[in-house]
């Protein structure tokens, strides 16, 4: 096989999923074709081979019992009712679009590298450039902080590096990292396990009607909340997600505008209001509202290296 024949395989797989009759709904073009450039990347230059055994390994485990998922929830689809179908297929839909970021972060220069914690999170090490995905251990928990790391990878989220109270540097999400960004991770997660708990957090209110209505998850306690379906998991259920029912929301401060690197420094600006102590710290206040962010990045990261973007 040539190169162009090769090429030419790439575009197939990438537009069309490795399913000639099958087209891929336009929504998802951009992660198509960035999936299809990183094909063409490998046939100029080999493939990426600085992901670790063992990250590779536990890949491809994912990819395998991804793939077990969707054949079963296929098989559901046929005799499933109208309501049950719908939401079987976003499911499906969700799966498939998992299968082809996962190619993404195996083909992608950063190195990658997995552990189970008790507190799953995506953090980023600059010095080595590695992606480190912290999990619960399960599989669903997984797909949700891989959904962050392919976010990263293409300019979806930024992770900025601060010195914490303790006087320890750490990287904390940074200005485009968003509530959708959330919700994304979340209908990831919900997409293999069929069912999504969470804890979220109640007004005084709502925990006397919850407690008075007896209605309290016995496995979750007050603010236990089951999803069963995929229309459910919108931005105003996951923005009251917290560790305990008494907590703020974990991601109430964020922007509820999505954004990226491209947004505006002045969308930005109106989307980050309840963190404009770090926008006005990294000089973004000094900056025209209409400059891309993305150009602001490029700029910064030259003179002092604390925004981690890929892009």
């Amino acid at each position: 096989m040539n190169v162009i024949q090769e090429f030419k395989q790439a575009i197939d797989f990438a537009i069309f999923c490795a399913k000639p009759d099958e087209f891929v709904d336009t929504s998802n073009l951009s992660t198509n074709l960035y999936l299809c450039q990183q094909k063409f990347n490998n046939i100029q230059g080999g493939y990426n081979d600085k992901i670790d055994p063992r990250s590779k390994e536990k890949l491809d485990e994912l990819k395998r019992k991804v793939k077990e998922k969707i054949l079963s929830i296929e098989e559901k689809i046929g005799e499933a009712k109208r309501n049950e179908k719908r939401n079987l297929e976003s499911r499906l839909s969700e799966l498939r679009e998992a299968l082809k970021e996962i190619e993404v972060i195996i083909n992608a220069n950063t190195n990658y590298v997995f552990n189970i914690d008790t507190k799953p999170k995506f953090e980023y090490e600059d010095t080595t450039d590695t992606g480190i995905v912290n999990y619960d251990g399960t599989l669903g928990s997984l797909l949700n902080e891989l959904k962050h790391a392919f976010q990263f990878e293409t300019g979806k989220i930024d992770l900025i590096k601060i010195i914490n109270s303790k006087g320890i540097s750490e990287n904390i999400p940074g200005m485009i990292y968003d509530l959708n960004d959330e919700v994304e991770t979340y209908r990831r997660q919900y997409a293999f396990d069929g069912i999504l708990k969470l804890r979220i957090s109640l007004t005084e209110d709502e925990i006397f009607q919850q407690i008075k209505s007896g209605k309290i998850k016995s496995s979750l306690g007050i603010g236990g909340l089951e999803i069963k379906k995929m229309k459910k998991i919108i931005a105003n259920i996951i923005v009251r997600v917290a560790d305990s029912f008494m907590d703020n929301g974990l991601y109430k401060s964020i922007s509820k505008k999505s954004l990226d690197i491209h947004s505006s420094i002045g969308d930005i600006k109106k989307g980050n209001k309840n963190r404009i102590d770090i926008f006005n710290s990294l000089g973004l206040n000094n900056e025209p509202k209409d400059n891309a962010y993305i150009d602001f990045i490029k700029v910064f990261i030259e003179t002092k290296p604390f925004i981690y973007v890929k892009y």
